[in-house]
């Protein structure tokens, strides 16, 4: 069985690569998925420290924030379950560092690329690139709007299919080393390549801190909690609405009952994540149609606030 930390799990990523004492570690791994024309040789991390709710799952957000030489920012996140909403949580996070860099009177050249970087465990799209890259394109003649955006996406399920179109693709020891599943599986790319020699015995010493285990331990287990509380939330909508339903002994009395409970799921669901709803919030899920409360349900996991859960 595997005895190291899963760098899969967010908070276990963060602990790895927001370290100073591994930032060999995350150029590397920048420089194999960003391709620079001059390779990156330092950096700064903005956000090393972990955010206090870092195992509570109420909206933890546990991605790496860096500052090239250039001023260029770099934001990067791995994400192991998909949310609805994914793509404009991405352009989220890429809106919020970008305009952050300056204040009200600030010039707008002032401003320096902003880069995202999502590793996400799962399929995000049809196409089936391991690496996508997204920047704003004229729709004809592809001129680059700007320099300033880009975005990419590293699908590890799509891992294979990466090294048959480019075998000697620089990322792909980088995809994987987080699709290892197997102590072995590590150890044989450590003897392999000398960045993930490093990578492995960085990733031992953190397995082997009583603190990072159980903060891991922690974080899987509220990960769990809050899965388990949405599902069961979603069967009790489901059967209430069934129940009041049949028992009106009409199609619209079903459909009203369902969405009643639907309404009482997701403010229990605000107030677990967020401690708490204001009454105006009440009211708006009060006029809401059931359609409108059942997207509503399916953000809250992803939302960091309760003004993202309703967001149009």
């Amino acid at each position: 069985m595997r005895q190291t930390l899963d760098p899969k799990l967010d908070v276990v990523f963060k602990l790895l690569f927001a370290d100073e004492r591994n930032k060999a570690l995350l150029i590397s791994l920048l420089n194999a998925v960003l391709r620079p024309p001059s390779p990156i040789l330092d950096l700064v991390v903005l956000n090393p420290e972990l955010p206090k709710e870092a195992t509570d799952e109420r909206g933890a957000v546990l991605d790496v924030r860096a500052r090239l030489a250039d001023g260029t920012q770099i934001d990067l996140e791995l994400q192991a379950r998909h949310h609805p909403g994914l793509r404009e949580r991405e352009l989220f996070y890429w809106a919020r560092m970008y305009t952050t860099q300056i204040g009200r009177g600030d010039d707008y050249l002032e401003l320096k690329p902003t880069i995202c970087i999502f590793i996400l465990n799962f399929s995000d799209s049809d196409s089936p690139r391991f690496h996508s890259i997204f920047r704003v394109l004229e729709i004809h003649d592809h001129r680059e709007f700007s320099q300033d955006l880009e975005i990419h996406t590293l699908e590890l399920p799509k891992l294979e299919e990466e090294a048959a179109h480019d075998p000697d693709s620089p990322v792909l020891k980088w995809g994987r080393f987080f699709r290892a599943t197997t102590d072995e599986e590590l150890e044989k790319l450590a003897m392999a390549d000398p960045d993930m020699n490093a990578a492995k015995q960085a990733l031992d010493r953190l397995s082997a801190d009583p603190k990072a285990q159980q903060l891991a331990e922690d974080r899987e287990l509220a990960i769990w909690n809050l899965k388990r509380t949405v599902k069961l939330a979603e069967q009790q909508a489901e059967a209430r609405g069934k129940a009041e339903g049949e028992a009106r002994g009409k199609v619209r009395g079903k459909a009203e009952g369902k969405a009643e409970a639907l309404r009482d799921v997701l403010a229990k669901l605000l107030t677990l994540k967020f401690g708490g709803v204001s009454e105006e919030v009440r009211d708006r899920i009060q006029r809401a149609n059931e359609t409108e409360v059942s997207r509503w349900t399916e953000r809250v996991l992803s939302a960091s606030s309760v003004d993202a859960v309703f967001q149009n």
